[in-house]
């Protein structure tokens, strides 16, 4: 584009300077004095020779009128390119803007449909991860791994007699253990008739599902939801002759810290009260707020049931009587422990 307009003006000079020369041309038609001495001598047909005029190069005045207005009209249609040309800036600019902006628009259209495409793209692998944990949580969790994992176990269980001796002679009863602990209780009572009382929490929920398909039966409800009616129903179940599984310090803590709940059954039933505890030689802890516990694959597991604590009449102090339960269960946990911990 630059040397285009540097021809483009070369040219315009050009033809400017030679219709400045014949713009010079004198009163005599003799001559026209031309730029940089460049004389043309201007004749008449009947000029003579000797005059000073070269026939050959004679021009008559027509023929110089002639060459002027072309030059004029070659003048005028430099400048005509030349103000078009100067306009080219303007067009080329408006189209270049002309084209940014469908650019831009093009740009963000694709910019929308790009963040389509990741909104549906992100929508679509949360739900696989929602799919593949839900998955995964139900293997990890599930009653099949409940029941292999406990296959491999190297049990000692040690009081459970007492357990058996209730349940032949359908005397009511309730055992208590703690959340953190149960996965030893629950491996070895399953298919028992036993009734558990696991809470409406989420956790709850896989709790739930786990224990009924290897043996038990359960009653949702805690001492933060739903309490006043599982806690009827587990009432009733005991009276009917079935055995009371319950969590002494779920749903959600504090660790070792009794509720009042299986006390509170145990005493509306008139049941005897068993602390249940495990510990194991080699497992995984949970860093939750109840630390709870998995034995590992061919782990031994201390299983404690501990001596029954009797119906204490039915003028017994709630308060009192959850406190007795709770030291028999803590007594029992650091008897479990420092018997793993001797292997």
């Amino acid at each position: 584009m630059s040397f285009f307009r540097l021809s483009t003006v070369l040219g315009i000079l050009l033809c400017a300077t030679v219709l400045h020369a014949f713009e010079n041309v004198a009163d005599s038609p003799d001559r026209v004095i031309a730029p940089k001495h460049v004389v043309i001598q201007l004749c008449t047909p009947s000029a003579d020779a000797g005059a000073g005029c070269n026939p050959a190069g004679r021009v008559s005045k027509s023929t110089a009128f002639c060459v002027r207005n072309g030059l004029n009209a070659s003048i005028a249609t430099a400048r005509y390119g030349v103000s078009q040309l100067a306009t080219a800036p303007r067009h080329l600019h408006k189209a270049i803007n002309a084209t940014a902006t469908t650019i831009r628009g093009a740009s963000d259209e694709s910019v929308r449909t790009t963040d389509s495409a990741l909104a549906v793209l992100y929508s679509l692998t949360a739900a696989f991860l929602r799919i593949v944990s839900s998955s995964f949580s139900a293997l990890v969790s599930g009653h099949l791994a409940v029941l292999i994992l406990g296959a491999t176990w190297r049990l000692r269980v040690t009081g459970f007699e007492q357990v058996t001796a209730r349940m032949n002679a359908r005397r009511p009863l309730v055992m208590v253990t703690w959340h953190g602990r149960l996965l030893g209780s629950t491996y070895h009572c399953r298919n028992r008739n036993v009734v558990a009382m696991i809470s409406q929490h989420r956790d709850g929920e896989l709790v739930s599902r786990v224990v009924e398909k290897i043996g038990y039966e359960t009653v949702r409800g805690s001492s933060t939801r739903g309490g006043s009616s599982a806690a009827l129903a587990m009432i009733e179940k005991v009276r009917a002759g079935q055995a009371a599984a319950m969590i002494g310090d779920g749903p959600r803590g504090p660790i070792y810290r009794l509720k009042p709940g299986a006390a509170y059954i145990a005493l509306a039933c008139e049941a005897d009260v068993i602390p249940v505890v495990f510990a194991a030689s080699s497992a995984w802890v949970f860093r939750s707020w109840d630390r709870f516990t998995v034995p590992k694959p061919f782990a031994r597991v201390f299983l404690f049931y501990g001596e029954p604590i009797s119906w204490p009449g039915p003028d017994a102090d709630l308060k009192a009587f959850t406190k007795q339960v709770e030291g028999a269960l803590e007594e029992l946990r650091e008897k479990a422990e420092a018997t793993s911990g001797a292997c």
